[in-house]
């Protein structure tokens, strides 16, 4: 979350225990107690109380309030508080001057903000206004006085709908009923499925290409090619422009037939994944072309996969054979600034800057290095470079399909396909579309996963119980 106090509702067990409230008198220095069982005796439910924790033991606890005296009162919820954290509680019933107090804040970096803002906007502290505040300043919205008086009525007119997702609603631009709640509800629910799914998606991919997977010996190239298309990503005519004028990625390259097996790798993909929705003929293209690939097996299994910070543990070493040491007058690529490109604003400047330094070392063509250095291209043209360079080399191939740079494009790729933005959740046409493509594009995935990989491997697996999950949706 993005701000520091998380709202919390800790009514876990209602154990209904109540005590009196008591006043305490001061210490010696401290001002004197202007608290008295008559104040106290004014709070009612739904009222807030603000202090410090001197003590609890989770039955009861005993407050500092802001004018140094001190209270006693019943917690409910069986919590046990630190001392010393400041903390406002809900009235929770107040009975014969018997006080039940409901923790609201357990951090309190947030809720001075919360307070004051609904102080200023003349609004009591409640647990729904609390909500209302907190989600507020979350998606990014003003808590402003009007905004906030705004969206309490909202609130108020809707009270079978809890205050989260009116102010959700609102800052989606979709009006609060009782639909478009639902829909929301929906909508945030699949999101955290999928988003499940393409984790455990691309931890298996990772360790397949990291030679772990279960990947024959020089299949790793051709399985990547598969992948890609699944996505209907033609990698051959989106590395196109990048060719140098000998039609190679690579300024030399290592192997003198290379350019012809690149070309003719890439129709045989064509041709088995065209087919990619026909089922058994899907399936016995693709075990034709599982004998065709290049790079050997490499590296190890999911230590390539993206936390999330983006920090990627990468223990693969480049070939030997393909190091180079760079001239002196070499491009410094570090010091070429970001473009506004779908990869610079998705991939940390550090790994774009790695990775191109290792593409240097590799000898790819100078444009190249820039693009990757720069983020000046798309997740496609990304990802489509990546598979070109690895048929075109295939002693290449094996550092950049194990280099975290593939691992983190993989994610975004699919993120970028099957994810919804939240202002399309209650566009039916939006919808539909999306069940589609991860319909179809979950089971071309699995497809060439059994192909490669085996009918039990996690990629398999995953990509198949996906598509399930999809069609059952």
């Amino acid at each position: 979350m993005p701000i520091s106090g998380i709202f919390q509702n800790l009514n876990i067990v209602n154990r209904n225990v109540q005590g009196p409230a008591q006043t305490t008198p001061v210490t010696e220095g401290q001002k004197e107690n202007t608290t008295s069982s008559g104040a106290l005796s004014d709070l009612k439910s739904g009222d807030s109380v603000s202090g410090q924790v001197l003590s609890s033991n989770g039955d009861t606890v005993t407050l500092k309030l802001s004018d140094n005296s001190t209270m006693t009162a019943a917690l409910k919820g069986g919590v046990s508080l630190p001392e010393g954290s400041q903390v406002t509680f809900l009235v929770s019933s107040a009975q014969e001057n018997k006080l039940l107090l409901n923790p609201l804040f357990t951090n309190m970096n947030a809720s001075p903000t919360v307070e004051t803002a609904l102080a200023n906007a003349g609004l009591p502290i409640n647990e729904s206004n609390a909500a209302m505040v907190t989600t507020m300043m979350e998606q990014g919205m003003s808590i402003g006085r009007e905004n906030l008086l705004s969206m309490a009525r909202d609130i108020n007119a809707n009270p079978d709908i809890n205050a989260a997702t009116v102010v959700k609603l609102n800052q989606m631009n979709l009006d609060v009923n009782g639909t478009n709640a639902d829909l929301l509800h929906t909508y945030e629910n699949m999101e955290h499925q999928i988003a499940g799914a393409i984790d455990d998606i691309t931890n298996s991919l990772t360790g397949a290409l990291s030679g772990r997977g279960g990947i024959a010996a020089g299949q790793t190239s051709a399985f990547f090619d598969g992948m890609l298309q699944a996505f209907s990503i033609d990698s051959e005519s989106i590395a196109a422009p990048f060719l140098n004028k000998d039609g190679m990625l690579f300024v030399s390259s290592a192997d003198s037939n290379a350019s012809t097996e690149r070309l003719q790798t890439g129709d045989k993909a064509g041709a088995v994944l065209g087919a990619a929705d026909e089922g058994a003929a899907f399936l016995e293209g693709l075990s034709k072309m599982a004998g065709s690939g290049e790079s050997a097996v490499y590296g190890a299994m999911n230590e390539n996969v993206p936390n999330a910070s983006g920090q990627v543990r990468n223990d693969a070493v480049l070939p030997e054979q393909s190091a180079k040491s760079l001239p002196e007058g070499t491009l410094d690529v570090s010091s070429l600034p970001l473009s506004e490109g779908e990869v610079a604003t998705s991939v940390p400047k550090s790994l774009l800057s790695s990775f191109a330094t290792s593409l240097q070392q590799l000898g790819a063509n100078e444009e190249i290095v820039k693009a990757f250095a720069t983020g000046n291209l798309t997740t496609e043209q990304a990802l489509s470079l990546l598979n070109e360079m690895a048929k075109e080399q295939p002693e290449a191939g094996k550092a950049l399909l194990s280099d975290p740079m593939t691992a983190r494009l993989l994610q975004n790729v699919l993120e970028k396909n099957w994810l919804l933005k939240p202002e399309n959740a209650a566009d039916k046409a939006k919808v539909e579309e999306l069940y589609q493509k991860l319909s179809t594009q979950s089971l071309r995935m699995a497809h060439v996963a059994e192909s490669f990989l085996g009918k039990e491997a996690a990629l398999t697996q995953s990509t198949t119980v996906l598509h399930q999950n999809i069609d059952f949706m």
